[in-house]
């Protein structure tokens, strides 16, 4: 498969996934062949006739130009842009009419490129792979294996592990096939924190602690770490990739997340902005479906929260204090600590006797007069409450009776 071929390919899946573009504007079309990754022209242009409102290749008539230009050969369909020229002549009755000159295109780009990234992460058909391979497109597939699969090793050491594997698929060997260890120093720390890595992650092989490591050596590591993580290849995952992968796990169907790596990356991760985003998603339910039509299910919000370090935590706290309120989880941080935002004490007061107790505890007498006033004029009575106000409120609840 050459570039062309990979380029049509992949143009193809994206063009019948999300539409093909029309473009008529001349400097948006230069914008984009001269920003493109890959770009054919895949066909000769096509003439197409422009009147009373309908397209016309001669034989058929449409008033959509998509449906029209689908009709044509293959290569029409191959393509996922159509580059549009618009020629205006005088009919034979005299009358104005316009003439489109379409030209067919496989083009990708850097929206074509992270499109590719999040359709295709799972059972992905092997041309489409190729393509992406081909092209150096950088994609999910193997750390999405890894992300699904992963079972008593660490995420991360995963990811160490296909670094390794990619950063040794790059290095020039001496004439004796062999490399300095010194190599690994500031990629990995060096090959004694390299060593413990294989041995956590449990291959038999390790590296020899000599001044220069043998190609044989670091080849049967590679492919035991291959076969030990179910992948073909490695990539050097940088922190944006980790960025861009993290938004796009959190964003997919239910049955496609792992939620144990979830919380592992919200723990680990850099980026907080990143983290404060998915644990407001969450919190509000607001998740968008990966695809229309996919349903997500959410109700991670509290497992999420508790795996943050405290500091994490009132970061994302502060930042819950601007949205609209989930009475539920306010409940569950307020009970965790967090008790400088108000709660919906009414439902408290009728679901759960002992957090309204305690949440009223903490309140000043002034809000203690207003919650009292509300809870007398609920129709539902709360046996559990009424028995400790009258207890331990008595003043308070006889005040509120008589303003009430």
């Amino acid at each position: 498969m050459d570039e062309e071929k990979a380029t049509i390919i992949l143009a193809k899946e994206l063009g019948d996934k999300l539409g093909r573009m029309v473009v008529v504007e001349e400097g948006y079309k230069v914008n984009l062949i001269d920003n493109a990754l890959a770009v054919y022209q895949i066909n000769n242009p096509l003439a197409l006739r422009y009147q009373y409102g309908e397209y016309s290749d001669g034989n058929n008539n449409r008033k959509n130009i998509r449906e029209i230009i689908l009709l044509q050969r293959d290569s029409f369909a191959e393509a996922n842009y159509y580059f549009l020229k618009s020629i205006h002549s005088s009919g034979g009755s005299g009358y104005p009419q316009s003439n489109m000159i379409v030209t067919p295109y496989a083009l990708i780009g850097k929206k074509e490129e992270n499109a590719l990234k999040k359709f295709f992460y799972k059972n992905v058909r092997l041309d489409i792979t190729r393509a992406m391979d081909i092209l150096k497109i950088k994609n999910f597939i193997d750390i999405f294996s890894i992300y699904s699969n992963v079972r008593g090793i660490n995420f991360f050491d995963c990811l160490a592990c296909l670094n390794f594997i990619n950063f040794v698929s790059q290095i020039k060997y001496d004439g004796d096939d062999e490399v300095r260890k010194t190599k690994f120093d500031e990629p990995f720390g060096g090959i004694n924190k390299l060593n413990s890595l294989f041995e956590k992650i449990g291959i038999k092989e390790r590296l020899a602690k000599r001044e220069y490591l043998n190609e044989n050596n670091l080849l049967r590591i590679v492919n035991q770490l291959k076969e030990k993580l179910s992948i073909t290849k490695g990539y050097i995952f940088d922190e944006d990739f980790l960025n861009d992968f993290s938004e796009f796990v959190f964003s997919l169907p239910s049955e496609d997340q792992n939620i144990n790596v979830n919380k592992e990356i919200l723990r680990q991760s850099k980026n907080l902005d990143l983290v404060v985003d998915i644990l407001i998603n969450e919190y509000n339910g607001a998740n968008k479906p990966a695809y229309p039509g996919v349903p997500l299910v959410n109700g991670y919000f509290q497992e999420y929260f508790e795996a943050l370090n405290r500091y994490v935590q009132e970061r994302v706290v502060d930042s819950l204090k601007l949205v609209p309120r989930n009475p539920t989880y306010d409940s569950f941080l307020w009970s965790g600590g967090f008790k400088d935002f108000e709660l919906d004490y009414l439902s408290l007061y009728k679901e759960d006797a002992g957090k309204f107790i305690e949440y009223f505890n903490n309140r000043s007498p002034e809000e203690r007069k207003v919650i009292l006033g509300d809870v007398l004029k609920c129709e539902y009575m709360n046996q559990e409450v009424v028995e400790w106000l009258n207890a331990h409120e008595s003043e308070l609840l006889k005040e509120a009776s008589f303003n009430g």
